[in-house]
């Protein structure tokens, strides 16, 4: 039976009951010469299903970059959104497509269009997937690398988080933000040194990172979390660069106290070459030596330190942690004896933590 142009064409440019069309179909699976065809015959380019689906973004997830171009050269919209804003390029760069990121680029997609649920940029997706050669594609074309997404998380984070020197660097030289916080007031500086990296501390550092940012939610600094892991390279780096071991954290501990607290007499002596914190109203742990009376003096001055802060208050009571109640107004307290038995358990001293348990509530 002769099938007309206009009945080929009507059929052509229809949706299937899944809400997908031939052009659809066609891109999806690379097959350009089909594409090519059903273009001539009068295929929709744009057409797209009830979320918004393409031909074009089918072809970008894909890494069809012929059939990328085919579309491209017929009309296709570049920058069509998905219903979840999802555009090709970032279809592309989610799933590492860097020539056809490139062929994107080329036909004039913006570079930093977000996504509806997170606001994620094609960059911040690049990076979050390790990818460094889109990520550097996407750079050149002027992505912007201080992109916020709506969980506080920025390309550098993940490029710090995923210990690639070589993404920070271009991530750095294109200016990105080296002291922007994610929500739970992590900057870069404090995952790099959480993890030890003494060479992409210094370049952070060399980059103006601030050395002496506090966590939010914990008042830790960098060199906090360096003395925590016991990375004796990353605290001389820090140590360098100025960063302040005078300073305490949520729980009034300082650096050297962390240190000492998990055994690190080398990363000990390396703050102490530069200077020991006052301890008249710290807690510094014995770091070489486990001697039980040695312990008890510890117990004993922690003691004497925390009746000398605070009277003991009995009034207006509320719950506080295991049901037990903590007078209002004396929470700081409290979390420095819960901080310092935390600190004892993960260091081994399991019969010291339970006394410091008890301790807050038989201070009175």
């Amino acid at each position: 039976m002769h099938t007309s142009y206009y009945e080929l064409s009507e059929k052509v440019c229809r949706l299937g009951q899944d809400g997908w069309s031939s052009l659809m179909a066609a891109s999806q699976n690379g097959h350009v010469e089909v594409v090519d065809k059903l273009l001539q015959h009068g295929a929709t380019v744009d057409l797209h299903d009830k979320d918004g689906w393409s031909s074009l973004m089918a072809a970008s997830q894909e890494g069809h970059v012929e059939v990328v171009d085919k579309l491209l050269q017929h009309g296709a919209t570049v920058d069509l959104e998905h219903s979840d804003g999802m555009t090709s390029l970032i279809i592309a760069s989610l799933n590492g497509h860097v020539e056809v990121v490139e062929k994107l680029l080329q036909n004039g997609t913006t570079v930093d269009l977000i996504t509806k649920k997170y606001n994620d940029t094609a960059l911040f997706l690049a990076c979050q997937n390790n990818d460094l050669t889109t990520a550097s594609v996407l750079l050149r074309a002027g992505a912007y690398p201080n992109g916020c997404n709506n969980r506080g998380q920025t390309p550098l984070l993940q490029a710090v988080r995923h210990k690639n020197l070589a993404m920070v660097r271009e991530l750095v030289q294109a200016n990105a933000n080296v002291n922007q916080m994610e929500q739970g007031g992590l900057s870069p500086l404090m995952m790099c040194c959480e993890q030890g990296d003494s060479e992409m501390t210094k370049l952070l550092l060399d980059s103006q990172a601030n050395p002496n940012l506090q966590q939010s939610n914990t008042g830790y600094t960098a060199l906090m979390f360096a003395c925590n892991g016991g990375h004796l390279a990353t605290v001389k780096v820090l140590m360098e660069h100025g960063a302040d071991p005078l300073i305490r954290n949520l729980a009034g501990v300082t650096a050297l106290s962390i240190a000492s607290a998990n055994e690190f007499p080398d990363v000990c002596n390396e703050l102490n070459h530069w200077g020991q914190p006052d301890s008249t109203t710290d807690v510094e742990h014995p770091a070489t030596s486990t001697a039980k009376d040695e312990v008890d003096e510890v117990v004993s001055r922690f003691r004497g330190q925390m009746l000398a802060e605070t009277p003991y208050d009995h009034r207006e009571q509320e719950e506080g942690v295991d049901g037990k109640k903590v007078p209002k107004g004396d929470y700081k307290r409290y979390l420095k004896i819960r901080a310092f038995g935390a600190t004892l358990w993960r260091t081994g001293k399991r019969k010291v933590k339970a006394s410091i348990e008890t301790l807050y509530f038989n201070l009175n």
